[in-house]
């Protein structure tokens, strides 16, 4: 690891996304016309669906069992008065999902999977139709109320956090953080509606507050992270003929040097499937190990007081698929160029320098960008009521070979003391 990997991630945020994105690598490849993203909206229970190429929402999964009956005790509106989140999972007969979680695509793109914190399952979207896998048809279906009444999902334990698809597809394991466990199931079996007896395979016992597992680029080794430990535990997933998985822990690593208080909710491996890297929330920071059964410490990047990150994703462009070492070079210079050049006069740079105002910028690449030609970033500071934002050019200093492309990184555009 080098001192410009640390600039690039120093640089960047919680959030680091191209435009128009087509395929991450826990999935395969759409057209762009094909293209949704699914936002889990945790207080109404409801899944958005939006499509990146006229970023709207065409589409809403309800997760909720409002509205399923006619009478006032199952309706989320009464007497025209909506109630609260805590008020809409403690109303009567209430059988809907409270604090959904993860929006999990399976790697054929068929399926979504996503948590209800709150009620101790997983639930499965058909992604074609949009349909939540196990629903039945509404009896009291009208005008007025919804047309299907909803599943009880598949039931795993409690505080489930993050489902994870295995790389072939066949399993889904869901990380148990309140029972240091994680549930797998049989896709094929969930995919077909079965009950929870039926298509869960079984528990696999790993360490305390497990909050998601990661899988290598080639399927052979499992990572799970923890929110109470300062560990990692590593499984051998041993997939058999039958595609199904048989794990064994090879390993549980100490990762207290890079979260040294006990809170790594995320992680994914890199493009290449060479790297793994984990954030940790409360320690403001981000590490990036080998991603192998040996586990290796290659980096940690402090990002910042109280830059709490979150998830970790690495996402390609529609239009080219940018090396590592450009984008360090692009973002690290980005970063200068901002706090050398785009502060207003009416932020003291002493301030900045504390950690008191976040940034956003963009970057545009030209076509096979040479040496000396010219990028533009455009840098954002927030303000009271309004942006206040400034743009300045900045000179390439290596070859980039790649079609045109936007990058787009965003700060927290908020003061810290929010």
């Amino acid at each position: 690891m080098n001192s410009t990997r640390r600039q690039l991630l120093a640089g960047a945020t919680v959030t680091f996304a191209a435009l128009s994105v087509r395929r991450s690598w826990a999935q395969s490849a759409l057209q762009a016309a094909q293209d949704r993203v699914f936002i889990c909206n945790e207080d109404s229970n409801t899944l958005a669906v939006i499509d990146p190429n006229s970023n709207t929402v065409v589409h809403t999964v309800n997760l909720t069992s409002f509205d399923e009956d006619p009478r006032p005790p199952f309706r989320l509106v009464t007497g025209g008065v909506t109630p609260t989140h805590l008020a809409m999972v403690r109303k009567p007969l209430y059988h809907g999902a409270i604090d959904i979680h993860g929006a999990a695509p399976s790697p054929d793109n068929s399926l979504i999977a996503t948590t209800g914190r709150g009620t101790s399952n997983v639930y499965l979207i058909d992604a074609a139709s949009l349909r939540v896998i196990g629903n039945l048809p509404n009896a009291q279906a009208s005008d007025t109320t919804n047309k299907e009444s909803l599943t009880s999902g598949l039931l795993v334990g409690r505080e489930p956090h993050e489902p994870t698809f295995t790389r072939n597809g066949t399993e889904l394991w869901v990380t148990v953080r309140g029972e240091g466990r994680i549930a797998i199931f049989d896709v094929a079996a969930a995919k077909a509606g079965q009950t929870t007896e039926r298509a869960l395979r079984g528990y696999l016992d790993t360490l305390k507050g497990p909050a998601q597992a990661w899988f290598s680029k080639d399927g052979n080794v499992a990572f799970v992270a923890s929110q109470k430990l300062s560990q990692v535990d590593v499984f051998e997933t041993n997939f058999g003929g039958d595609g199904h998985s048989r794990p064994k822990r090879l390993k549980t690593v100490d990762i207290k040097a890079q979260d040294p208080r006990a809170f790594t909710p995320f992680l994914k491996t890199s493009p290449d499937g060479q790297e793994v890297w984990f954030s940790h929330k409360l320690a403001d920071a981000v590490s990036g190990w080998s991603a192998d059964p040996e586990l290796r410490p290659l980096d940690t990047v402090a990002l910042g007081e109280n830059a709490r990150p979150n998830h970790v994703e690495f996402v390609e462009n529609t239009r080219a698929k940018p090396s590592t070492s450009v984008l360090r070079e692009w973002m690290t210079a980005a970063r200068e160029m901002l706090h050398r050049a785009a502060l207003p006069s009416s932020i003291d740079p002493a301030r900045w320098a504390a950690g008191k105002w976040r940034t956003s910028f963009s970057l545009w690449g030209a076509k096979r960008m040479a040496s000396g030609q010219i990028l533009r970033a455009r840098a954002c500071i927030p303000r009271m009521n309004k942006t206040n934002c400034q743009t300045r050019r900045m000179v390439a200093k290596r070859f980039a070979p790649h079609s045109m492309f936007r990058i787009l990184s965003s700060h927290s555009l908020s003061r810290k003391s929010r």
